[in-house]
């Protein structure tokens, strides 16, 4: 979704992908074969880009690990601002495990040096076709969202604009 409402607005994208040719084809856009423990061709997928939207590996054993290697290649590639896309309540001591990791992922963030935006997210939109009526509450996103079959909300200034290091 934050591909397609980039390319929408005309921006250049580079998707960086598993598998390039499952990435969206979008215009703008061109897809690069990067994964998250692969710090070399990561290093290499990140060069020259200006502004990150990190979005965290799936569940894994080694989550963690991915997720620190790919902050690291993105501050060593020169990554300006990098856009996380974390979790409520993310603390060393979160009752949700991945919330931990998030945490830890955001310290290292932090510390790289570059500046950075966390949105912290609280319900995977995923989970709602698991709930009994198919969907959300009608009331839970504004009447505009419910026709078009998204609900949508804004990060920083929500302009493409980081406007910042902080937590959302």
């Amino acid at each position: 979704m934050v591909a397609r409402l980039l390319s929408e607005r005309g921006l250049p994208l580079r998707l960086l992908a598993n598998t390039p040719s499952r990435a969206p084809k979008l215009p703008g856009a061109h897809a690069v074969q990067c994964s998250y423990e692969d710090t070399p061709a990561s290093r290499e997928a990140l060069s020259g880009v200006d502004i990150l939207f990190m979005v965290s590996a799936p569940e894994s054993e080694d989550r963690l690990d991915k997720h620190l290697a790919f902050v690291d290649a993105a501050a060593a590639s020169g990554v300006r601002h990098i856009v996380y896309l974390s979790f409520m309540n993310a603390a060393p001591d979160a009752t949700f495990t991945l919330a931990r990791t998030h945490f830890h992922t955001e310290e290292r963030i932090k510390a790289s040096g570059m500046t950075y935006t966390f949105l912290r997210d609280n319900f995977y939109a995923d989970f709602f076709v698991a709930l009994p009526d198919g969907g959300p509450h009608p009331r839970a996103c504004g009447r505009r969202a419910r026709r078009r079959g998204r609900a949508r909300g804004r990060g920083g200034r929500g302009r493409g604009d980081p406007g910042g290091s902080g937590a959302l």
